[in-house]
């Protein structure tokens, strides 16, 4: 039954992009448009359910998530820059929404088979888990609707610069994107991703000085810039975090991919608000609110640090990798029986971190 579904959907979905390269009547591609994104909406939520479920210790999932936002990028500068015949561009979409399709059951299946054995506790690194997910979660989700309100406006602003003939940012600076991603997905992994807030927290700041400084005059280039390279960390921040985020949540199909909507959501909710203000000419309001918004955003990645900050061991009740394999070695030796053990783990993990250095178990 889910194959057909599937195939039903891969047939409304080709349907619609020829409809739409053929530029027929406004509403005729606006129709054939909401039909497909929504489309694409489901498969993408779904697909982030599926990588949650996959992720297996979670350790390279920011380089994941930015390769294959670097190589989406690459692949939509290519079609859309070298393939310059409409019905050899939506030939070229509906060949990548099959083979997207054809991954995606492989994907299923692969998470139909682990996802039996799959428990909360895996994946989870040293952290965890936040002290309150509801208010972890609401936090994290403001922070990309204000930041998205920060992008979106930096977004517009490069956007009409370029659809006033003054600048065309179609085509090789969009290739900043790709980078962006990569390097954002390489620098967030470090340490398993300790300083990924703190690092997307620079870069709006970042963002925010430079609406300032195009408000006051400054050079458009650098404007252009800064918005391409942290656009990159920016989309895989909010994707890796609602990834990292789900395995606490209750419900997991619903956070995996909440990064997503809500950051698409808020910038069709915002772009009216933030053209009128940069058409009105009114610098200095701009300013203001995009400080507001920073501020707001800076309350915001507070409480969720706050929420998850790391437990020691002890407070955890938890053991680091090597000391589980220690462990199991020293009770397999000795021939422990399971309670004595539960004793010594108990023991081992109250004990302080000086003597477990000293400590030949």
């Amino acid at each position: 039954m889910e194959h057909f579904c599937y195939l039903g959907g891969i047939c409304i979905a080709v349907i619609c992009i020829f409809l739409v390269e053929q530029h027929g009547s406004y509403e005729m591609i606006l129709a054939a448009g909401l039909i497909f994104f929504v489309l694409l909406g489901v498969m993408g939520s779904g697909i982030h359910y599926l990588v949650f479920v996959v992720r297996g210790d979670g350790r390279h999932l920011g380089k994941m998530m930015g390769t294959a936002y670097a190589l989406g990028i690459f692949f939509q500068f290519v079609n859309n820059h070298f393939v310059g015949n409409e019905t050899a561009q939506a030939l070229v979409l509906s060949m990548a929404l099959l083979l997207f399709v054809i991954l995606f059951m492989r994907l299923e299946n692969e998470a139909q088979a682990v996802q039996g054995g799959k428990t909360t506790e895996e994946g989870q690194g040293t952290f965890p888990g936040p002290k309150r997910t509801l208010a972890a979660g609401i936090s994290l989700i403001t922070c990309v609707i204000l930041m998205t309100c920060i992008f979106s406006t930096l977004d517009i602003a490069v956007t009409m610069v370029h659809a006033a003939g003054s600048a065309d940012i179609g085509r090789w600076p969009r290739l900043l994107l790709a980078v962006s991603g990569m390097a954002a997905g390489i620098l967030y992994d470090i340490k398993d991703r300790q300083y990924m807030t703190v690092m997307m927290y620079c870069v709006t700041l970042l963002s925010t000085i430079c609406v300032v400084v195009i408000q006051m005059g400054g050079p458009f280039l650098a404007g252009l810039v800064v918005f391409y390279l942290s656009a990159g960390f920016f989309v895989v921040f909010f994707t890796v975090g609602f990834l990292d985020f789900a395995q606490y949540a209750q419900m997991p199909e619903f956070w995996a991919g909440i990064g997503r909507a809500v950051n698409n959501l808020c910038a069709v909710l915002t772009s009216s608000l933030s053209v009128a203000l940069l058409e009105l000419g009114n610098g200095m309001a701009l300013i203001i609110a995009t400080l507001l918004l920073f501020v707001g955003i800076t309350v915001a990645i507070y409480i969720y640090q706050s929420q998850l900050r790391r437990q020691s061991p002890e407070r955890a009740g938890i053991m680091e990798m090597d000391d589980v394999a220690k462990f199991a070695a020293f009770s397999q030796s000795f021939s422990l029986t399971d309670r004595e053990q539960e004793v010594l783990k108990v023991s081992w993990i109250r004990m302080p971190a000086s003597r477990r250095s000293q400590s030949s178990f």
